[in-house]
């Protein structure tokens, strides 16, 4: 008999959600994607309504497929049994990625057997979506939720216990419970004005769930000794990115897909900081000109004790930027006053200079006197080959100098920082700073200009001392430049909240080259919506540099939920697109398009409708760019009779 792929596939069961932005160790303190091209225009929003077309299709979200298998007629489903339970049966209500992974069915298994006494297994995929599964004969199966009364679930699936079933026709599988928990029935956050306090909480449904009412109008912070992610939802459900918590107000503290078995919450009400005291003077109290900035002058090896109110104490390294446990700040400002126009990024003249460790936000500094600057003829060097011992000055950084001969070609080492990355620089007389020029591993072939200096450093290193080995290579192999090389890549990317990085296609001749071994890539922002560069950096028999931009994109909304709601309203909602800041609601209500609102949530409810009338909306996203609104494309339109 001729088999067949099997065809799994997921069924999400649409669950109304907010999403949470994930931050490991925020501060939290008491007081509220069909890819497409996002527009950076000035124009105003009337002005990008004009030429959309209302009559938008909707994408559909299953396909049909033809049945073309002659042993079809023989694959008669006889019973089918669930012979494995989903990764998750027990789910938190609304706490949930996106509104359709609210409920799944992923990782179920469930056995047919037909009248010709075959079996056959079908797995319940997590990339697939539709409401229901087919098997290798493509015969269709719906997948059930069952209330108490045995009724099917429609709509939005409310806290409770359920059933699932497979069916086929008259056939119906055996049942497995399901159970949706709001996050009301959590164990609440344990909280002291005075203390710090840890609430221990099991895992239920690859979720850890707190519920949160701050009892005091003090600001606080939760954080994970477990060092996992966590998000804060109102008791609406809605996302919570405020800066304060309000006394009295219900909020949900909840974790992103965790294996552990248990999670730790910890909460701390913020004390006022009495006192920093200098414990231990920093070990290093030199940079180098041009590595140095304002605001940026840490130096390794010194201790602050912070005390705070609550008679609690925390010690902060004076090596790199870092936070107190509530959060603040701590800078490292020199008494240089500078005359740049940016003064956050003012290089530091050679010089000696008093140094200042300021929290944040409070009137709380100590001095580390007689800080030097020193002259880049200073920094320990290499002429073309050799080996250097050098300190690592602060803010996880070892530089040395290294003055090139008529050799092209350098193999430069960190001996026992392995395969860490080396950053190369030139010094700008004009700019007073470091310009990086190239980068590469440890251990490998630099290609560097002949009679040239340069200024090199590990990317990072926590070392104390770093020992650096340099080994001049003669010219063996013919060299081809970057820029004679034929570079491809898509210039558009829909940002989805992480790092960017372009697909790069290089050919030579018709050769393709292998990234990490004839060129390595870098870029620069591409962290956020906007325009983002990527370097393309040859390597081995291949110099030289090129570089190249993109556009990270917004992406658009999409609607999930279009509905009555009360006597007059319509409610909305939609899943939450990354990089958005807001979103803009409009209505067409038969003669034109109007906005109907603007929102930070991923719901909107619009009021005071006519009944009787055949309302269409559409969203688009929106966030900013260098101080101008940056606008994604709209969503499909959806249709509700009110």
């Amino acid at each position: 008999m001729k088999k067949r792929t099997v065809v799994s596939v997921m069924l999400a069961v649409t669950m109304m959600v907010s999403s949470g932005i994930p931050v490991m160790g925020a501060e939290f303190i008491s007081g509220e994607q069909a890819e497409a091209s996002a527009e950076f225009t000035d124009q105003s929003e009337e002005e990008q309504i004009a030429g959309f077309s209302e009559n938008a299709e909707e994408v559909p979200v299953a396909q049909s497929y033809e049945d073309d298998d002659e042993d079809n007629e023989n694959a008669v489903p006889e019973s089918i049994s669930i012979v494995k339970e989903p990764k998750r049966s027990n789910v938190w209500y609304r706490l949930e990625d996106y509104p359709d992974e609210g409920l799944d069915f992923w990782g179920m298994y469930f056995e047919i057997t037909y009248t010709n006494g075959e079996k056959s297994q079908v797995e319940i995929d997590w990339e697939s979506n539709a409401y229901v599964a087919r098997d290798e004969y493509y015969n269709v199966y719906d997948i059930c939720l069952l209330d108490k009364s045995g009724q099917r679930v429609t709509g939005e699936v409310q806290p409770g216990d359920y059933e699932c079933v497979i069916r086929y026709k008259d056939i119906q599988s055996n049942s497995i419970p399901i159970q949706v928990l709001h996050p009301d029935q959590a164990t609440e956050l344990k909280q002291d004005i005075s203390n710090p306090c840890t609430t221990e909480v099991k895992v239920i449904g690859n979720k850890a769930v707190v519920k949160f009412i701050p009892q005091y109008d003090t600001p606080c912070r939760i954080t994970s000794p477990d060092d996992v992610s966590i998000n804060v939802s109102d008791a609406d459900f809605n996302n919570d990115t405020s800066e304060k918590f309000e006394k009295g107000k219900t909020y949900y503290i909840w974790t992103y897909n965790t294996n552990l078995e248990t999670v730790n919450f910890k909460l701390e009400y913020e004390s006022e900081i009495t006192s920093v005291k200098l414990i231990k003077e920093p070990e290093i109290k030199y940079v180098y000109e041009g590595t140095a900035r304002n605001y940026e002058m840490y130096l390794r090896g010194g201790k602050i004790e912070v005390t705070y109110a609550n008679g609690t104490t925390q010690v902060l390294p004076t090596d790199y930027w870092c936070r107190t446990k509530t959060g603040k700040e701590l800078i490292a400002k020199c008494d240089y006053e500078g005359d740049y126009d940016d003064w956050w990024y003012d290089p530091i003249p050679v010089g000696t200079y008093n140094v200042y460790f300021t929290i944040k936000n409070t009137e709380q500094k100590v001095c580390v006197k007689n800080a030097q600057v020193k002259p880049l003829t200073s920094m320990p060097t290499i002429n073309e080959s050799g080996t250097v011992t050098v300190d690592n000055t602060g803010r996880c950084e070892a530089w040395f100098r290294l003055k090139t001969g008529s050799s092209k070609s350098y193999v430069i080492e960190a001996l026992k920082e392995g395969n860490a990355w080396l950053d190369v620089y030139k010094y700008d007389s004009e700019t007073k700073s470091m310009e990086g020029c190239s980068g590469n591993e440890s251990g490998e072939t630099f290609k560097l200009d002949a009679d040239t200096v340069y200024y090199i450093k590990l990317e990072s290193t926590t070392s104390e001392k770093v020992t650096y080995k340099v080994t001049a290579q003669g010219i063996q192999q013919t060299t081809v430049k970057m820029t004679n090389c034929s570079i491809s890549m898509p210039t558009k990317y829909t940002y989805k909240g992480t790092a960017v990085v372009p697909k790069v296609k290089v050919t030579y001749k018709g050769k393709e080259l292998v990234k990490n071994k004839d060129y390595t890539i870098s870029c620069k922002s591409n962290t956020k919506i906007g325009t983002a560069s990527v370097t393309i950096t040859g390597k081995g028999n291949y110099t030289g540099t090129v570089k190249k931009t993109y556009q990270i994109t917004l992406g658009t909304p999409t609607v999930t939920s279009a509905k009555t709601s009360g006597k007059d309203a319509v409610k909305l909602t939609w899943k939450k697109t990354a990089g958005a800041t807001k979103y803009l609601v409009y209505r067409y209500d038969g003669k034109t398009w109007k906005k109907a609102g603007t929102t930070a949530s991923t719901t909107f409810t619009d009021r005071k409708l006519k009944k009787g009338m055949t309302y269409k909306y559409k969203v688009r996203a929106v966030c900013q760019n260098n101080g101008k609104n940056v606008y994604s494309s709209y969503s499909v339109v959806k249709s509700v009779k009110r």
